[in-house]
């Protein structure tokens, strides 16, 4: 009997390993800014008799927070000695508001870690170390437009990636570009699927026979039929209880509904989610509630021969 040859089950068991084992990683430093929240704090019409003030007897419309996170998602601790003097840790917000606050929250609560204003639109952000894993939250406070873009700069020894990834922010995930996908096709088919669907099995089998034999119907008349109809159904209903509720007010008197967007913006925004990947939000300001907001597109920084630092 022959001996099979075992090289290329060697081989082959190597790779599987080499693809599923766990890989060997060499020493590196990876420090990661990115925007995770934006919300508002606190908003007052000039109309009403009360002011927003700070310590310092400043007013201010209204202020809003941009949640930054400061991560070490590297192996290796990253100190603030290893920013270069001419590039350190900043943070930059647009021309169109104005910084009125920030705080530190490190994961340890022994860390010495502080931000300090240069500026209207710039924070210099000091630590005395970040270890593997941990990270340092900025909560930063601003008056102006609460959509701001931020960005953060910086060089340190051993850097390999970029630290900005505000590009994050606005970027759409894979499960909600999926999510957005299937709104879109039940919006889509909600009317020639409940309609279309109607007639086909009307002339095929009979109307009757779908409460009577539902499962002598095919599925792909049944399942565009139904889907159809719970889409239809849902919006006759929100109509419905939006007449009652307008009845219930004085005519003119404006509701929260009213300032909700239209079906046909979210259209717009969930094609946008799908075909390019960015998010779509609503303002919750009271200055323009209910309104889109579509922040502008991002790219990823990639890293550059001026990242490299000796």
């Amino acid at each position: 009997m022959a001996i099979p040859e075992v090289g290329p089950i060697l081989g082959v068991a190597r790779l599987l390993a080499s693809l599923f084992g766990k890989k060997p990683v060499h020493p590196h430093k990876n420090l990661e800014a990115r925007l995770i929240a934006r919300g508002v704090i606190a908003e007052l019409p000039k109309e009403l008799p009360f002011s927003i003030v700070d310590s310092s007897g400043e007013q201010y419309p209204g202020i809003y927070a941009i949640g930054l996170l400061i991560w070490n998602r590297g192996n290796q601790a990253i100190s603030g000695s290893d920013f270069v003097e001419k590039a350190p840790l900043q943070v930059k917000i647009g021309e169109n508001a104005k910084i009125a606050g920030v705080r530190m929250l490190p994961e340890n609560e022994e860390a010495d870690c502080q931000a300090s204003r240069i500026d209207d639109q710039t924070l210099k952000v000091e630590f005395d170390l970040i270890n593997p894993k941990e990270y340092v939250f900025v909560p930063i406070f601003i008056t102006g437009n609460p959509h701001v873009e931020v960005k953060v700069t910086g060089r340190f020894v051993g850097q390999e990636e970029p630290i900005d990834k505000m590009a994050l922010e606005v970027k759409a995930s894979l499960g909600e570009r999926a999510s957005a996908l299937l709104v879109l096709a039940m919006i889509v088919n909600a009317v020639p699927g409940f309609f279309g669907g109607a007639w086909l099995i009307h002339q095929q089998y009979g109307l009757p026979t779908i409460v009577s034999d539902p499962d002598s119907i095919p599925k792909y008349l049944m399942i565009p039929f139904i889907l159809g109809g719970f889409v239809l159904g849902v919006y006759f209903y929100s109509r419905v209880l939006y007449w009652f509720q307008r009845r219930s007010y004085p005519e003119g008197f404006p509701l929260t509904a009213d300032l909700e967007p239209p079906l046909r913006e979210s259209i717009k925004g969930l094609w946008r989610t799908l075909f390019q990947g960015r998010k779509q939000r609503v303002s919750l300001s009271i200055f323009n509630w209910g309104k889109p907001v579509v922040l502008p597109a991002r790219k990823l920084r990639r890293r550059t021969v001026e990242d490299w630092v000796q």
